[in-house]
């Protein structure tokens, strides 16, 4: 029965037959066997399937998240015996942002640091930094998008709502006002792309951001800084800014009523033989993600 479930997650994580049987290190024709198999012992159907591939049902869904982390726990105590509890012979090289790795990631894998969970930590931008992870540069990225790779996989952690803010101003655009409104704000952009920006503008607005930055820093930080300072207009998520907006030291320049989110992914390499820390990372920042 483990070894079905474990098929059964692959296929599910990785949303296709042949993706989870490739990561699970079966053929296809086996893997779709063995999901099979699972349906008939729980008398139910996992996946829908058709000619654009599997798509899980509710009852998929719900299995998943019951069984989930005590698979990955399984896989990586059984790592943990193979090695004879001897630590890795290097560190888990984890990337990603460095505000989301300074204010979230490093307090949320402190347990982990021990003698034998190393970390090695890396920052940058997430284009650069997946890139790295494709070249076996580091062991996994936390990244602000969802890289569509076939040798890739992408596990959600969580999802961030973005506001648009700036120093209050006398005479200023209001969270009701349009995006012309808006038009010609000094930006401030974590990227002269302006991909947040572009996000917030595309599902807020349904068009493009006009304009270029007049600050580019690869850093929430430091654009937060730049807005209390009142050099113009940044996005940012909630949790950097919940205290300046109840402060009123910021406020929004618009409020779109649904909210404008951003998942955060938890990106890893598929092979056959990951770094011994990679489950238990994955399941400790999935499960304090829930709190970001």
């Amino acid at each position: 029965m483990l070894d079905l479930l474990a098929t059964f997650l692959a296929v599910y994580r990785e949303g296709s037959i042949r993706a989870g049987a490739r990561l699970v290190g079966v053929s296809q024709p086996a893997a779709s066997a063995q999901v099979r198999a699972l349906e008939q012992a729980l008398g139910t159907a996992l996946f829908d399937r058709g000619a654009a591939g599997v798509v899980p049902t509710a009852a998929a869904d719900a299995l998943a998240r019951d069984v989930g982390e005590s698979l990955d726990r399984l896989r990586s105590a059984a790592d943990r015996w193979s090695r004879a509890g001897g630590p890795p012979s290097r560190p888990f090289r984890l990337a990603g942002p460095a505000d989301l790795l300074a204010e979230r990631v490093v307090a949320d894998l402190a347990p982990l640091v021990t003698s034998w969970v190393r970390l090695d930590l890396e920052t940058g931008l997430t284009e650069d930094l997946v890139d790295r992870l494709r070249r076996g540069a580091v062991d996994a990225v936390v990244a602000l998008r969802r890289p569509r790779d076939r040798g890739l996989t992408a596990v959600p952690l969580t999802d961030e709502q973005l506001v648009l803010v700036a120093r209050p101003a006398p005479a200023g655009p209001g969270p009701g006002d349009g995006p012309r409104h808006l038009d010609g704000l000094p930006l401030l952009a974590f990227d002269d792309s302006l991909p947040l920006f572009r996000r917030y503008w595309r599902i807020a607005f349904g068009r493009r951001p006009e304009g270029t930055p007049v600050l580019v820093v690869p850093d929430l930080r430091a654009l937060r800084r730049a807005c209390l300072a009142g050099l113009g207009a940044s996005v940012l998520p909630t949790y950097l800014v919940a205290d300046d907006l109840a402060q009123g030291r910021l406020v929004e320049l618009h409020r779109h009523p649904d909210g404008v989110i951003n998942t955060i992914w938890f990106v890893t390499r598929q092979r056959s033989s990951p770094h011994p820390a990679e489950a238990l990372v994955r399941e400790q920042l999935t499960s304090a993600a829930r709190r970001w």
